[in-house]
């Protein structure tokens, strides 16, 4: 009795659909894109979207078991968004993440790596599974162990104004700020410390030529910035035009730390991806990357799928 989702191109998405046909209705997701293929012929009930980060927002709520099967920057991006949901705790442990291992295996031999290095809140084999291609009895056992949310289709919807309604209020903030830059990182300190300097360096850098900042952490990569950028507009108080027109802008839910004095607004939400949207679309400038674990995995695959498909806001 469960029900596919997924995208509305040929391959192996249709095939999917083509098993399923005839039985529980089938969703599909689709992206609205110059070049994208037409929907095909065995969706029961399309929904259509202007931007990735609320279709990924649907997948995340929709859906008991997320398997991703062969594909590119689009299955990276799915898969990296569904993970760090997940590490974050804002995805159910009963929600189950899998990758056919015989495709993804540099992937997850680089997801080892990452947690070997401690960039990761929790282990992996707590966040997803993988299997090979063929072992259906796996895969199946793994989606009967899952369970699906309970709200559905309602709990997206009322979610979604809730996210309309937040973005609302920093909207008008957001369309004075002037030249900007985001910059991405591990939120853990100790992970950080190896650039802090070269954040510090950069972060007072551009608030002495004017140019604003926005950052999804206190900690880590973002305190850097906080330090730098803050070193600059206390020294300078008063003084300089140009660099009081240099703003930090904090988007996210931190708990790992309170807002510094020095940013100039503190945006706080826990969607994942209203904060993508944010930081990918109000940068006009840059976007500058530093190491980090899934959630700046899940910047960089949006980035990368934004320019695959020319929706990147600038060039």
């Amino acid at each position: 009795g469960n029900s596919i989702t997924t995208g509305p191109a040929p391959g192996l998405i249709e095939a999917a659909l083509k098993g399923a046909s005839g039985k529980p209705p089938t969703i599909g997701l689709r992206i609205r894109l110059p070049f994208e293929q037409k929907m095909n012929y065995y969706i029961d009930y399309p929904y259509f979207f202007n931007w990735f980060f609320p279709r990924l927002y649907a997948f995340s709520e929709l859906n008991r078991a997320l398997l991703h099967h062969y594909g590119g920057i689009g299955s990276l991006l799915e898969f990296f968004n569904f993970v760090d949901l997940k590490q974050k705790d804002s995805l159910s442990d009963s929600t189950a993440i899998a990758l056919v291992a015989d495709y993804y295996k540099p992937l997850i031999r680089w997801m080892d790596y990452l947690e070997q290095q401690g960039y990761l809140r929790k282990p992996n084999k707590t966040v997803f599974q993988s299997f090979d291609s063929t072992d259906y009895d796996g895969i199946l056992e793994m989606v009967e162990n899952s369970y699906a949310p309970l709200e559905g289709m309602g709990r997206l919807r009322i979610q979604a104004e809730e996210i309309y309604d937040a973005f609302k209020g920093i909207q008008n903030d957001l369309r004075m700020l002037g030249p900007a830059v985001s910059i991405f990182g591990s939120y853990k300190d100790e992970m950080a410390l190896p650039y802090a300097q070269a954040v510090e360096e950069i972060a007072e850098w551009l608030a002495l030529q004017g140019i604003s900042i926005l950052y999804p952490t206190h900690t880590g990569i973002g305190g850097a910035v906080e330090n730098g950028h803050g070193a600059v507009t206390k020294r300078t108080f008063g003084t300089s035009r140009r660099v009081e027109k240099s703003r930090l802008i904090h988007v996210g839910k931190d708990t790992f730390k309170d807002s510094l004095p020095y940013a100039d607004i503190d945006f706080k939400t826990e969607y994942q991806f209203l904060k993508k949207f944010i930081m990918t679309h109000y940068a006009d400038q840059a976007y500058i990357i530093f190491p980090g674990g899934t959630g700046t995995m899940d910047f960089v695959m949006e980035l990368i799928q934004l320019k695959q498909v020319n929706h990147m806001p600038r060039d």
